[in-house]
């Protein structure tokens, strides 16, 4: 699985890399990996979970020693000693033939099309059924949700999303626009989520 971290984290280790001057280090930070959308569909059904900081990416385990649980304590070691920087196809091609070493990793034109093309529908469909008070941020929480999305998190996902849109088949529509998740009207049951979050 391949997320990135979220933005409260993120400014909390740019506020830490600054005060300690690692210049170079902000600069990744601000950024993003290289094939951003290709590393996600690679790495979604990875029983390691990898998380992006900026262009630099960690696993589970490197990420809890990078930042404590309260985000008192940030450890810019881990990422200029462990963080795997992806900033360009060789970089990627070198950290995924690392990971997954008998695929081959490329990512082509008409890939790329396709993934535009795959994300604006996507996109399309997130706007038919959202309410119309929901801010731009939520916007892109949930378009973010649904294309991390694999089989590992399918339904936590779809759950947070019924937590931004209080609607059931909104969620269903949503997550159907990305054919691969094979979701049907009964993958997601809003009363049973509402009954595991009461627990």
């Amino acid at each position: 699985m391949f997320s990135l971290t979220n933005e409260k984290i993120l400014r909390r280790i740019i506020e830490v890399a600054l005060a300690e001057e690692e210049q170079d280090i902000v600069s990744y930070l601000y950024s993003k990996p290289y094939g951003i959308d290709f590393l996600k569909v690679k790495l979604c059904n990875q029983k390691v979970s990898f998380e992006s900081f900026g262009a630099f990416i960690l696993n589970k385990e490197l990420r809890d020693k990078l930042i404590t649980p309260e985000e008192s304590v940030v450890d810019l070691t881990i990422l200029k000693g462990s963080g795997i920087l992806v900033v360009d196809e060789e970089t990627l091609n070198e950290f995924l033939n690392e990971i997954l070493p008998n695929e081959i990793h490329k990512i082509t034109d008409e890939e790329n099309l396709k993934t535009k093309s795959a994300d604006q529908k996507i996109k399309d469909c997130i706007e038919e059924n959202i309410p119309e008070n929901i801010s731009a941020d939520s916007v892109e929480t949930i378009f973010s949700l649904v294309k991390e999305s694999c089989k590992n998190n399918l339904l936590e996902n779809m759950g947070k999303v019924y937590d931004m849109i209080k609607s059931q088949s909104g969620v269903t529509k949503i997550f159907q626009s990305k054919p691969e998740l094979k979701v049907d009207k009964n993958t997601f049951v809003a009363k049973k989520w509402r009954e595991i979050n009461e627990k």
